[in-house]
């Protein structure tokens, strides 16, 4: 007998498979592919932007993507919703009658 249906337990399942013998977490943050940790573990090849890195100084430890010139610690994936969420610096400059200005940075 074949199934031709599986049960959304099954399907969110899925979302935390990684290729063999790569992490499917860092810290408490599952990473699904084609998500990886390292560009070995990531479909790499699609966009640089799968490739997370697992920064362990931090406990627990935190995934972030990105560059040299910018990087976001990763808070979620939800590949059901097509979405990672992350932590992104606000920037806001004010400028007053005198020119002079205010720049708050932060995470969100």
């Amino acid at each position: 007998m074949f199934r031709t249906a599986v049960t959304p337990e099954e399907v969110s399942s899925w979302h935390t498979i990684s290729l063999p013998g790569c992490a499917d977490k860092c810290g408490d943050v599952p990473i699904p592919y084609p998500f990886g940790i390292g560009v070995h573990c990531a479909a790499a090849s699609l966009s640089r932007y799968f490739v997370v890195t697992c920064n362990d100084t931090f406990h627990p430890p935190r995934p972030t993507v990105g560059d040299d010139e910018a990087t976001v610690e990763v808070t979620g994936i939800s590949l059901e919703h097509g979405e990672m969420r992350v932590l992104s610096p606000i920037n806001h400059i004010c400028f007053s009658s005198n020119t002079t200005s205010t720049k708050l940075t932060g995470g969100v």
